[in-house]
C-alpha cells in the first residue's frame, strides 16, 4: 500500500507518496505537517484545493512508486487575483505505475495557474499524466500554463501524457505541451570524457532533469533528501 504524507509551510504544500522507508528518511527534515486534502484509499490520493480572491498556493507533488500510485488533483480558482503553482515529479520503477490526473478550474477571470509535471520511468515502470485546464466564457484575462515532460530510462519503460485545454473565453493566455524522450547521449558522452563513470553520469543527468520540478521545495534539507533518492536509484 502506498504511504502518503502532506507537509504544509504557510501557503506552500508538499505531497509525498511512496514506500514507508523513503518517507521515513525524507520526513526527518520536515518541521511541521498538516492535512490539506481529502484522502480515501491510501493508494488512491485525492488532493483538493480552493483559492479565493488574491490567495495563492504553491504545491509540489513527489511520487516514488513502491506500489501503484494514483493521484487525483482538483484545484478551483474562485477569486480574481488567485494564483496556483503546481509542480510534480513522478518516478516509476520496477513494474509499477504512477498516475496523475489534474483538473485546474478557472472559475473566474483574472486568475493565474502554472503547472509543470515531470515523469521518470525506469525498468518496466509506467508514468501517466492527464491534465485539463477549464476556462469558462466569463473567465476573461485568465493565464494558464501546463507542461508535462517525461524521461524514459530503459527500453521497456513507458510514459503516457494527455494535457488538455477547455477554453470558452477569448481574452486569455493559455498554453500546454508534452514531451517524451530519452537521455541526451551527447551530455552523457561529455561527462564521461571528463572522467565521470557511466553510472554517475546517468545519475547526474536524472537529477538534473528532476531539479526543475523540485526547486520550489523551500526546505533545502527536504529537497536534498528527495534528490538523493533519485541519485541512488538502482540504475
Amino acid at each position: 500500500m502506498t504511504a502518503v504524507k502532506q507537509i504544509f509551510f504557510g501557503r506552500e504544500y508538499l505531497v509525498l507518496t511512496g514506500d514507508e522507508a523513503l518517507l521515513g528518511r525524507v520526513l526527518e527534515h520536515v518541521p511541521a505537517s498538516a492535512s490539506v486534502s481529502d484522502l480515501g484509499d491510501a493508494s488512491d490520493l485525492k488532493f483538493e484545493l480552493s483559492l479565493r480572491e488574491n490567495e495563492s498556493a504553491s504545491v509540489t507533488f513527489v511520487s516514488f512508486a513502491g506500489s501503484p500510485a494514483k493521484v487525483d488533483v482538483r484545484v478551483s480558482l474562485l477569486g480574481e487575483g488567485a494564483r496556483c503553482d503546481l509542480k510534480g515529479l513522478l518516478v516509476a520503477t520496477g513494474e509499477n505505475r504512477v498516475e496523475y490526473d489534474v483538473f485546474m478550474d478557472h472559475c473566474v477571470g483574472g486568475a493565474v495557474s502554472n503547472q509543470l509535471f515531470k515523469g521518470m520511468a525506469f525498468d518496466s515502470g509506467v508514468t501517466r499524466f492527464g491534465g485539463l485546464i477549464h476556462v469558462p466564457q466569463y473567465a476573461q484575462k485568465t493565464e494558464a500554463y501546463q507542461a508535462n515532460h517525461n524521461l524514459l530510462l530503459s527500453r521497456s519503460a513507458r510514459a503516457f501524457s494527455k494535457p488538455q485545454l477547455e477554453i470558452y473565453a477569448d481574452d486569455v493566455k493559455c498554453s500546454h505541451g508534452a514531451t517524451v524522450g530519452r537521455l541526451n547521449e551527447d551530455e552523457i558522452f561529455y561527462m564521461r570524457s571528463r572522467g565521470i563513470s557511466e553510472k554517475q553520469a546517468f545519475s547526474l543527468a536524472c537529477t538534473a532533469f528532476a531539479a526543475e520540478a523540485l526547486v520550489s521545495i523551500s526546505d533545502s534539507g527536504l529537497r536534498d533528501a528527495v534528490t538523493d533518492e533519485i541519485l541512488h536509484l538502482n540504475l
